[in-house]
């Protein structure tokens, strides 16, 4: 009897020490679950990609006028005031006229093929088109209308103070400004223009204006890595903050990389905080 009682003693005592290791256990992976959660969701939030607009401290080249204008500076490149960044090439040789054909139905062709083609180069600007032809057409010929030209003002392109150089304008570089970054701007435009564009950034540091979720800490400081192929790493430090909605526009500057953005005005960011 005492036998038998010993027994179911020992048994009940293994039953609850396996109930208690199992209570442990189950504790153990709850708890290592919930910090796998958080560890993933930390890693989410370690890095983030943002887009924005690039803004710098610059001036874009003034027009030189119409002209087959050769550039003699390399983009990026650091230039002196009065550098020559442009310099004027040999003009291009007019198009021969061609002659009409005989038949009318082929030579109204060639006419209206001829207006189509002025059309497509036309900016608002040369003479009228239908009359140039009917002049031509006595004579046998179709000659393309040449487009009013704007004027020379100089045979060269010269920096006008010094900074790094870029051919790239969009016509923001007197809106876009560090003192006044918040100016709404259209969709992107950057162009390489017409006569002989560009501009000269003469600041040491860039500012990229960008919207996050959060709001980071005024004049703190972020890690960050320069997508789009450029595969830089940089500092960037909180200038400004605005609430926007439920997002916030944030203002960062940046005293690294300015020769990896001269020539851009979006730019693609990954945040490391």
């Amino acid at each position: 009897m005492d036998r038998l009682r010993q027994i179911t003693l020992l048994r009940i005592t293994l039953l609850l020490l396996g109930l208690l290791l199992l209570a442990q256990l189950g504790g153990l992976l709850l708890r290592d679950g919930e910090a796998t959660a958080q560890d993933a969701q930390q890693t989410g939030e370690a890095a983030i990609t943002v887009r924005g607009v690039v803004i710098r401290q610059e001036t874009a080249l003034s027009d030189p006028g119409d002209g087959h204008w050769v550039r003699q500076a390399e983009n990026g490149a650091r230039v002196a005031a009065g550098q020559v960044l442009y310099t004027l090439g040999d003009a291009e040789q007019p198009k021969a006229a061609t002659a009409l054909p005989k038949t009318l139905p082929a030579r109204r062709q060639a006419i209206h093929d001829a207006i189509a083609q002025w059309d497509a180069r036309r900016d608002g600007s040369g003479p009228d088109p239908i009359l140039r032809l009917l002049l031509l057409a006595e004579s046998g010929t179709v000659a393309e209308p040449a487009l009013e030209p704007k004027p020379l003002t100089a045979a060269t392109v010269r920096a006008e103070t010094s900074g790094l150089f870029t051919s790239a304008s969009d016509g923001l570089e007197a809106i876009l400004t560090p003192e006044e970054p918040w100016t709404p701007i259209p969709l992107p435009t950057l162009s390489a223009g017409g006569s002989a564009p560009g501009r000269i950034v003469t600041g040491d540091r860039w500012y990229f204006r960008t919207e996050l979720p959060f709001s980071p800490e005024d004049g703190g400081r972020i890690e960050a890595a320069l997508l789009g192929g450029l595969g830089r790493e940089v500092t960037l430090r909180t200038e400004a903050v605005r609430p926007k909605g439920d997002t916030f526009e944030v203002l960062f500057s940046c005293g690294e990389a300015l020769e990896s953005v001269v020539s851009l005005r979006y730019l693609a960011v990954e945040l490391r905080p």
